[in-house]
């Protein structure tokens, strides 16, 4: 019925096709009995055109050399309302809802959608036909039928990597009216125009994509941020957190704020983990969150644990994804989403962030420990021996020896007149507090060190052969094979001392000297993980977590340090 009525309109409308080309008009152009010639390829009445639902994402299939025509009626109430199914796709303050080509005209600063006066077309392409040889699907937009098929003042939009849009603004003047969306997929080859419906075609020839159109929201976009961060990796395990779910410029809209978010976990998840393979041929499509979402990832969020941490800068909550199963030595694409949840059909729309990379270790030397009941903000992979001990025996092993040496520094700190008045305290800006908050930075950063390969020969790196660790414990209990340390930040050195009565007799070895250099590293600007300190995400905001040094004054622990050395 509803295609009926649209055919009826168009006929009321005087667009059906006329019989006989005007005498004052080139061989075939129709003209309407003015002096101007109106260009016409295809019959408007014969046209099938579907009716789209505002808010409410489609999936079609067309075949190569074939255009699809598509409606959706809009009025004014339309944009008075904010319950549907887009209202929560975009997340980063950093969006991008255009084709990622070199034009950053749809590029976003603002971090949430436009929801006045606009309507919002975005196209996914699922899948490519099997011989596809980089044929795209284009979407289009007119204000009417008739200037959509004749190709007449239409916004085109090519699906770049999978990902297309197309965002029409509105007046209300211009209410009620009908939004005319076209879906061509005309090989680059063909020297034909595209036909507004195809004969018999293979089904290998065809793609599948989603469509929506919404008042409210894009129903897909793409972010050109990753939002997700490597923590750390093994020879078999990643680790990786989102960017802060509340409190943020990255926060996602239409979420509490005051939410903790203890309760996430793989089936109340917020956002969705796609892993694949460097090389999968995903590439045409990674901007695609139906493509994506679909197309058989190696790893995805159903088998990967899904937590909440604090860990971190701002201690805010993260989401945080552990996943096994990889394999040595392997390169991987890692693709975060956010789905549209609230979409009442089988078809969903969501959002795409930028993937992230990173690489598995080669040895099993080094194995990832995180969720430590002493040493909290510890997540990374640590000396270990794989054959022997499991990473949650590690954690146990590890965690033990940091308590126990702060046990010892604890009774130690009760000498100290650190909780004397300002006038008896050693410094009238520093507490007891903030001298242990220093040294537990210090001592689980010494006693539990950052592994890499021994095949890694980055310059920060530290060699430790066999027996040659910097806690004796390692080597006496877990007995890893050789391993290179990214060595614990210098500044974490200079806070114990900045924080702690000098009757600790903490000492840190002299900037520039062969015990520095051989102890400990320095950070990097860049964002890389030069050295370790509790919190550190690869390339996650260098700039803010590193900390303004002041001299290069020196101290650190009494006899306890010299094992750490």
């Amino acid at each position: 019925m509803e295609r009926l009525e649209i055919l009826m309109d168009l006929h009321y409308a005087g667009l059906e096709p006329r019989d006989k080309e005007s005498e004052s008009s080139s061989p075939g152009v129709l003209t309407d009995g003015t002096s101007t010639p109106i260009a016409r390829t295809f019959s408007v009445s014969l046209a099938t055109v579907t009716p789209l639902t505002n808010g409410v994402p489609l999936r079609y299939l067309i075949s190569n050399g074939d255009t699809r025509y598509y409606v959706l009626k809009i009025t004014s109430k339309d944009f008075n309302t904010n319950n549907g199914t887009a209202t929560n796709i975009v997340s980063d303050n950093d969006s991008y809802e255009g084709n990622d080509n070199g034009d950053d005209s749809d590029y976003r600063d603002d971090g949430n959608p436009t929801n006045s006066n606009q309507v919002f077309i975005t196209a996914n392409t699922c899948q490519l036909p099997t011989n596809n040889e980089g044929e795209k699907l284009a979407l289009n937009y007119a204000s009417s039928l008739e200037n959509l098929i004749n190709n007449i003042n239409v916004t085109r939009s090519e699906l770049y990597k999978g990902f297309g849009n197309i965002t029409v603004d509105v007046t209300s003047n211009d209410l009620p009216m009908s939004v005319y969306v076209g879906v061509s997929a005309t090989s680059q080859n063909s020297n034909t125009e595209a036909v507004a419906s195809s004969s018999e075609t293979d089904s290998t020839d065809q793609w599948t994509f989603d469509l929506g159109v919404s008042t409210r929201a894009p129903l897909h976009s793409y972010t050109l941020r990753p939002n997700l961060y490597l923590i750390d990796a093994d020879f078999g395990h990643a680790l990786l957190i989102t960017g802060n779910l509340t409190n943020s410029q990255s926060a996602v809209p239409g979420f509490n704020e005051t939410d903790n978010y203890e309760h996430l976990n793989n089936k109340t998840r917020i956002y969705d983990i796609y892993l694949y393979p460097v090389g999968h041929n995903l590439d045409d499509l990674a901007h695609s969150y139906c493509a994506i979402s679909t197309q058989g990832a190696l790893l995805n969020t159903d088998n990967t644990d899904v937590t909440v941490t604090r860990r971190g800068l701002g201690h805010l909550p993260k989401q945080q994804f552990f996943v096994s199963g990889l394999n040595r030595s392997t390169s991987y694409h890692a693709i975060l989403t956010l789905p549209d949840n609230q979409s009442s059909t089988s078809v969903t729309g969501g959002a795409v962030y930028a993937a992230m990379n990173f690489t598995t270790q080669a040895d099993s030397n080094c194995q990832l420990v995180f969720n430590l009941d002493f040493c909290t903000e510890v997540a990374y992979a640590v000396p270990g021996n794989a054959s022997v001990f499991s990473s949650q025996q590690l954690t146990q092993i590890y965690d033990g020896m940091a308590a126990a040496l702060f046990a010892n520094f604890t009774k130690s700190q009760q000498f100290i007149s650190c909780h004397a008045s300002n006038d008896s305290r050693f410094s009238g800006l520093k507490t007891c507090e903030d001298c242990s908050d220093s040294y537990k930075q210090w001592l689980c950063t010494t006693t539990i060190p950052r592994c890499q390969d021994w095949s890694n020969e980055s310059p920060f790196l530290g060699p430790r052969l066999p027996g040659f660790s910097r806690n004796p414990l390692i080597d006496s209990l877990i007995k890893p094979g050789p391993y290179r340390e990214i060595l614990p930040c210098v500044d974490l050195c200079y806070s114990i001392m900045q924080s702690c009565d000098s009757q600790f007799g903490f000492q840190c070895p002299k900037e520039g000297s062969a015990g520095m250099l051989k102890s400990y590293g320095t950070r990097s600007t860049d964002g890389d993980i030069t050295c370790n300190y509790l919190g550190a995400v690869y390339f996650l905001s260098a700039a803010s977590s590193t900390p303004v040094l002041t001299s290069a004054v020196v101290l650190t622990v009494i006899t306890m340090v010299m094992m750490f050395l």
